[in-house]
């Protein structure tokens, strides 16, 4: 199995997105999403304004689908995540006239712009582990840990037996996605304030 290794600074729900049907990562991390296939692993540690511990994991996911962010504003499967239904959207491109158009959100400005359209894609989990504020240490064992440089996001291959340790690992870890914060997926959003995001 080949595993993307990464440092999260923010953990907030756009990036990755938690609302349903599935744990989506559309925004931020462009690497990532313009190189991962399907069956790829994400994993996420700790960065030090969530957590000390630097080999401590945020989350992880298994990508099931990458949809070009041209056609993910359109799925009707994630709706729920535009502005108008998702206190953290990550459905803010929208492909008009041959381009991607950022729409007023609470997520990202026009400084992410670039960044977040390099990517090209959206990256779908239908499985996914979120270890949240627990900060389990992934054990060196793995030899998964982000070291050298924790701007990179390494990519790496385990094998099967590999694989199957640490996916015991993360569930044993796994405390359940976060909860939705109240109106997350129903209603138009009153006022929409976007922000420059560090990702």
């Amino acid at each position: 199995m080949r595993i993307w290794s990464y440092v999260i600074t923010t953990d907030h729900g756009s990036a990755p997105n938690y609302d349903g049907p599935a744990v989506t990562l559309t925004i931020c991390k462009p690497r990532i999403r313009m190189r991962a296939q399907q069956g790829d692993l994400v994993l996420a540690f700790n960065g030090r304004t969530l957590a000390t511990n630097p080999h401590s994991v945020r989350w992880a996911g298994i990508v099931s689908e990458v949809l070009p962010m041209e056609k993910y504003w359109d799925d009707p499967r994630f709706r729920a995540k535009r502005p108008d239904r998702s206190e953290t959207p990550d459905s803010i491109y929208q492909f008009m006239d041959g381009y991607l158009s950022q729409v007023p959100n609470t997520s990202h400005d026009e400084s992410n712009i670039a960044k977040d359209v390099r990517g090209k894609n959206a990256l779908i989990f239908s499985q996914a582990w979120h270890m949240g504020d627990d900060r389990p240490e992934l054990p060196d064992v793995f030899d998964l840990r982000v070291v050298a440089n924790r701007r990179l996001e390494p990519l790496r291959e385990i094998s099967s037996q590999e694989w199957t340790e640490l996916e015991g690992w993360l569930k044993a870890h796994d405390r359940g996605l976060p909860k939705h914060s109240k109106g997350s997926r129903c209603g138009p959003r009153a006022a929409l304030q976007p922000k420059r995001a560090k990702c």
